[in-house]
């Protein structure tokens, strides 16, 4: 003998299978359907009538919730102008900005006219030393 899957017993309880006679045999699968029945009746019953006094104290506890807001509303908003306006300072500070020329010292001025005489030979530096033994 097989015993029922939940799946089976799901299926009784909403009238999707027929006994054939196994509950009445079998004390495991009887035990799991009458627990799942009375599961069942305990979801289907009327819920108990909600005393006025706790819904007038829910509505009252809504109300404050409500008129509290307001204020927080104006925190976030300030807060949030206030990254928009710094996003706006850093975008507009990173995108238009002018081209920098550092000055120059005369230190680098003098550094440069010797780079600019240094890449003006025309002979290899290493023929200095040779060449003061072919000069006239």
């Amino acid at each position: 003998m097989n015993h029922w899957t939940e799946e089976d017993i799901t299926q009784w309880l909403y009238g999707l299978r027929e006994d054939a006679g196994h509950l009445e045999e079998c004390d495991l699968c009887r035990a799991k359907a009458d627990g799942a029945n009375s599961k069942r009746v305990q979801f289907l019953k009327t819920p108990a009538e909600v005393p006025s006094d706790f819904l007038a104290a829910q509505r009252r506890m809504i109300y404050q919730r409500m008129e509290a807001r307001p204020q927080m509303l104006g925190y976030r908003l300030a807060a949030s102008l206030a990254l928009v306006f710094l996003v706006a300072v850093i975008s507009f500070n990173l995108f238009h900005r002018t081209s920098y020329t550092p000055l120059a010292t005369p230190a680098d001025e003098r550094l440069y006219s010797d780079l600019v005489a240094i890449d003006a030979r025309t002979e290899p530096r290493a023929i200095e030393p040779i060449q003061s033994l072919f000069q006239e």
